[in-house]
């Protein structure tokens, strides 16, 4: 008999609620709307703005390996199937997936090095807390507490609930909505 494999697709969230996440995705789309221009759609790509207490930038869409609002790794690459040289696409395919592969960095770019650094798109200036997320609010995000280690999955594994919901009335009394 044949051994059948099942992969399970799950959307975010369909395990329970992240409370930490959910409250920071919910504070920056509220941010960004009342700090931004209603015709650029605030609520999913964030907005640019300033102020004592916290910043938001949206992603800028360039994708330019040198911008500091949504450049990302860039390292130069070679794949490899059974020993021969491949094309992306090729490495990943599907029906190569049983065959020896490998993947070996030819250059790193300067985010993977440690020489260039991006710019969050939202950051807390007192708590010293970071978000980078990719192209939209709620997609790819990252999150930094005081240069700490990245979390890429949990903020819950570097902050409270009581610290995100401090920080979001933080930035609400700063821009006059709360007092």
């Amino acid at each position: 008999m044949a051994e059948s494999e099942i992969k399970i697709i799950m959307p975010e969230g369909a395990l329970g609620a992240n409370v930490v996440a959910d409250r920071i995705d919910c504070m920056l789309r509220t941010l960004s709307v009342l700090c931004g221009e209603k015709d650029e759609w605030p609520s999913k790509y964030g907005a640019n703005f300033d102020n004592d207490v916290f910043m938001l930038h949206k992603f800028c869409w360039c994708e330019k390996d040198d911008c500091p609002w949504c450049g990302e790794c860039s390292c130069e690459m070679e794949y490899h199937l059974v020993g021969n040289k491949v094309s992306l696409s090729e490495y990943y395919d599907e029906r190569n997936k049983n065959k020896k592969r490998e993947a070996k960095l030819i250059r790193q770019c300067g985010y993977c090095d440690g020489t260039k650094q991006r710019n969050s798109h939202f950051y807390h200036k007192e708590a010293d807390f970071k978000v980078w997320w990719y192209k939209y609010i709620g997609r790819g995000m990252e999150y930094q507490l005081s240069n700490g280690p990245i979390e890429r999955d949990d903020p819950g594994k570097i902050l409270t609930l009581g610290q995100a919901l401090e920080m979001e009335m933080d930035c609400l009394r700063s821009i006059g909505v709360i007092k």
